[in-house]
Order: structure tokens, then C-alpha cells, then sequence
């Protein structure tokens, strides 16, 4: 009877965890067309600088959001013991700590912005201060998120995704220019902190424990650290290009970066799903059975993408956001490459984090921090956008061998055995598509479009001879009603 309560414990956790998985697959898959279909209109009415200038001011707001993150919604998800006190705690500390850097930013905001040498922007930074209230006050969507409630995120995020994009496209055809971009943001957070507050059930409050700060800041202080520098190695190369480059360059860049990244959110956002579900996991078994499939279906989902655009980048850009937009293509590309390694080889944070093994994190970002500062800061002037891209890459390359080896030492995982598939695959498309390009050339939309619908067609065909197993769990599990008695 215990091993047969065991069994259905185990198979209600893989329903529970798959419905949550359909949703955010869904959730995804609306925001990423949202996302992408918004940026097609914008990169249009607007200058490559006014991205430019909205992704320096980000830059400056999010490493201060980053100062006030104690990483609550990672502390709250994994506490087993009493989530909703967690809650309070977190939202109390979070609280004094972004109410003070944002008061901070209003108070000293032109003189920030005349030291970086941005003065234009003092004042968006100033309004931009209230944003970190606005984050701090959606702390009741963590206990949705712990207990796998994705129906009302999916509600609350998707109208926010509509929201943004609105405010911002009627701003920008009526010439309000990088304001648009920047009202457009704020209604976003403005409209999921009403939202998760009529929806969500749970209501923090402000309550100070001593012994649970302690407990709270011994967890936090790793992941916040490491996620200070992963922040900082993954935005320094903004900085650099907007001090360097200049504001038109770094809208260029902005776009390189953003559409692979975009496209990488989709995995991302699985592990909105699975570190709930390791979280939840009764032994190492289940986390490996897990860790497999999310991996693979990773592979999946990001090798086409990078095929299309190491083939057909130029048309592709042409057309869906203008000859303007052309100087993005070769650093686009590196991009699309790059999130492949990053979406596939991703998923081992969780573990880590369930693990309570977070020094690593230090370890590794303080590594990649140093050295992509060092490469971005050397190529950038040497060879503009592209070789900040090559910077990135080459810091991101150089700190894997890290956190792979320190990995097999957590549970005996390989990577080959769970994506040669989707390898096997791509080859066979990428040998596919060159000859297409080369065929049905790339200065006519009609045959650039059939050539890329063929070449996925040919992937896809390829995927489900090849992996029966995740196309069969997609089909019967993912995509349509599932029995959760």
C-alpha cells in the first residue's frame, strides 16, 4: 500500500506539473508573439536610439532592483515548512529595501545620469524609481507560482503583455519617440500589481523575525550575490555600448540581442514549472527523469530557430523590421547561436538551488562577470556591436567547464544521451535549408518563406521519427485534456 501510494503520489505531481507546463507553454508562446509583434511595429516608428536610450535607463533601474532582491520568490517556493510566513518575512525586508533605493534614485537621480554621462535621462530615472515599488508589490504571485496556480498568472501576465505594448505603439505613432518605450513599461507594472491584488488570495503583511531573517539572509545572500553579478556580466556589454557606441549602436544591439532572447524566454519560463516540480520531487530518481525531458525538449525548441537565422538572418531582418535595422544582423546571429548552449544547458541551476548548493553561483558568475567585462570593454571599440557579441560569447564559453564538472558531482547526468537527437536532427535541416537558400536564392519574400517552411517541416518530420517519447508526452500530455484524479 505504500509503494502503491507512492506510484500515485508520483503521477499526480507529473499531471499536476504538466498541466502547469501546458499553461506556461501557452503563457509563452502568447507573450513571445505579443512581445515579438510589438517590436516589429516599434522598430518601425521609432529610431534605433530611442532603444538605445531605454536600454541604458534599464540598465541603471534593474542593477538597483537587483540591490533590493533578497530572492524571495526562490526562498518562498522552496520553504516547506510555512510558505505563507515566508511571505510576510520576505515582503517586509523587500520592502525597506526597495522603498530606500528608490527614494535613492529620486533624490540623486540627474547627478547619477550627469556622472554616466547621460544627463538626458535624468529624468526618466527619477520616474523610473517607482518601478522598483511596483516589483516589490507583486509578492503575492509567488505563493500562485509555489502551489502551481498558473491559471491566474497566465491571466494576470497576459494582460500585462497586452497592456504595454498598447500604451507604447499609441504613443509612439502619435511621436512621443523613447517616452512611448517608457510609459509603455510603467503601465505593464502598474497594471499586474492591481491585478495580482484583486486575483491572488494571499495577502502579505509586514512582520519582522529576527530568527527568520537570519535563516532568510543565509539562504539569500548567495543567490543574491551571484545574481548581482550574473546581472552585471549580462548587461555590462549595454553599458559599454551605449558609453562607447553611442545610443544609435546600442539600439542595433538592443535588437541583436533581444529576439534570440525572447525566443530563449520560452525555456526560461519553464522553470517557472520545474523547480516547483524538483521542489516537490521524492527522490533523486524523479529529479533526473525530469531534468532529462525539460533538457531535451530545450534542444528542441531553440536548434531550429538558430538554423533560420544563421541561414536566412538578412531577409529576415529586412523584412520584419526594415533596412534600418541591417547593421543588427551579425551580431543577431552569434545571438541565435549562443542561446542554444544557454536554453539547453540551463536547467541545472534549479537542481543546484534545491539542493541548497548555491555557492556555486558565486563561483561561476563572479568568473563570467570578470571576464566579460574584460572582453566587451577590449572588442568593443575595435570592432563595434559585433565584437561585443564575441565578448559575450567568449566569457560565456570560458566559465561552462565550471559548473559541468561541479555538476556530475550533484546527481550522474550526461547531456549527450538526452539531446543527440535533437542534434541528429539540425544537421539534417541545416544540410536541408543550405541547399534551398542556395536554390531558391534570398532577395524574393514567397520563396525565403517556403524555404524556411520547408526546412521546418523537414525538422520537425525529423523530431518525431527520431524522439517518439517527448512528441507522444507533448501530444497526450501537454496539449490536451489531462486526467488529474
Amino acid at each position: 500500500l505504500s509503494q502503491q501510494g507512492t506510484f500515485l503520489a508520483q503521477g499526480q505531481l507529473l499531471n499536476k506539473t504538466l498541466i502547469a507546463a501546458r499553461l506556461v507553454t501557452i503563457l509563452r508562446i502568447s507573450v513571445t508573439g505579443i512581445s515579438l509583434g510589438s517590436q516589429f511595429i516599434l522598430a518601425r516608428l521609432l529610431a534605433p536610439a530611442s532603444f538605445g536610450q531605454l536600454v541604458f535607463l534599464l540598465f541603471v533601474l534593474d542593477l538597483a532592483g537587483r540591490i533590493t532582491s533578497l530572492q524571495s520568490e526562490k526562498g518562498i517556493i522552496r520553504d516547506q515548512e510555512d510558505p505563507q510566513q515566508a511571505l510576510h518575512a520576505y515582503f517586509t525586508f523587500e520592502g525597506i529595501l526597495s522603498v530606500s533605493v528608490a527614494l535613492v534614485l529620486l533624490l540623486s537621480g540627474p547627478t547619477l545620469m550627469e556622472v554616466l554621462g547621460k544627463p538626458i535621462l535624468a529624468l526618466p530615472l527619477q520616474i523610473g524609481a517607482g518601478l522598483l515599488i511596483f516589483r516589490w508589490l507583486r509578492a503575492p504571485l509567488i505563493l500562485a507560482k509555489k502551489e502551481l496556480d498558473f491559471h491566474v498568472v497566465t491571466r494576470i501576465t497576459l494582460i500585462g503583455e497586452l497592456i504595454k505594448p498598447t500604451v507604447s505603439i499609441f504613443l509612439a505613432w502619435n511621436g512621443f519617440g523613447f517616452w512611448s518605450l517608457l510609459w509603455g513599461l510603467v503601465a505593464y507594472e502598474i497594471s499586474q500589481v492591481i491585478l495580482i491584488w484583486i486575483w491572488v488570495p494571499f495577502r502579505p503583511r509586514w512582520i519582522f523575525e529576527r530568527s527568520r531573517a537570519f535563516e532568510m539572509l543565509r539562504f539569500a545572500l548567495p543567490l543574491s550575490a551571484s545574481g548581482l553579478l550574473s546581472y552585471w556580466y549580462w548587461r555590462i556589454d549595454d553599458f559599454w555600448v551605449g558609453k562607447l557606441l553611442g545610443d544609435e549602436q546600442l539600439g542595433y544591439y538592443w535588437m541583436a540581442f533581444t529576439i534570440p532572447h525572447t525566443i530563449l524566454g520560452y525555456v526560461e519560463n519553464l522553470d517557472r514549472v520545474t523547480y516547483p516540480a524538483f521542489a516537490k520531487a521524492e527522490n533523486d530518481a524523479q529529479i533526473i527523469r525530469g531534468f532529462e525531458l525539460v533538457t531535451r525538449f530545450s534542444a528542441i525548441v531553440l536548434f531550429f530557430p538558430a538554423i533560420a537565422s544563421f541561414l536566412w538572418a538578412e531577409p529576415i531582418i529586412t523584412l520584419l523590421f526594415g533596412d534600418k535595422w541591417l547593421p543588427a544582423i551579425v551580431p543577431f546571429q552569434i545571438f541565435m547561436l549562443l542561446i542554444v548552449f544557454r536554453g539547453t544547458f540551463r536547467h541545472w541551476a534549479n537542481i543546484a538551488i534545491l539542493k541548497g548548493k548555491t555557492n556555486i553561483f558565486l563561483i561561476v558568475v563572479a568568473a563570467s562577470a570578470i571576464s566579460v567585462t574584460g572582453f566587451v570593454y577590449w572588442l568593443t571599440p575595435l570592432y563595434g556591436i559585433i565584437g561585443t557579441a564575441v565578448g559575450v560569447v567568449i566569457a560565456m564559453l570560458g566559465v561552462s567547464p565550471i559548473y559541468f564538472i561541479w555538476f556530475k558531482r550533484i546527481l550522474p547526468i550526461s547531456y549527450l544521451p538526452a539531446i543527440w537527437k535533437p542534434i541528429v536532427a539540425s544537421v539534417v535541416a541545416l544540410l536541408i535549408g543550405t541547399l534551398l537558400r542556395h536554390t531558391l536564392g534570398m532577395t524574393d519574400p514567397l520563396f525565403v518563406s517556403l524555404s524556411i517552411a520547408i526546412t521546418g517541416i523537414v525538422y520537425l518530420m525529423l523530431i518525431f521519427l527520431l524522439d517518439k517519447e517527448i512528441v507522444g508526452l507533448i501530444r497526450s500530455r501537454i496539449f490536451s485534456r489531462l486526467d488529474t484524479t
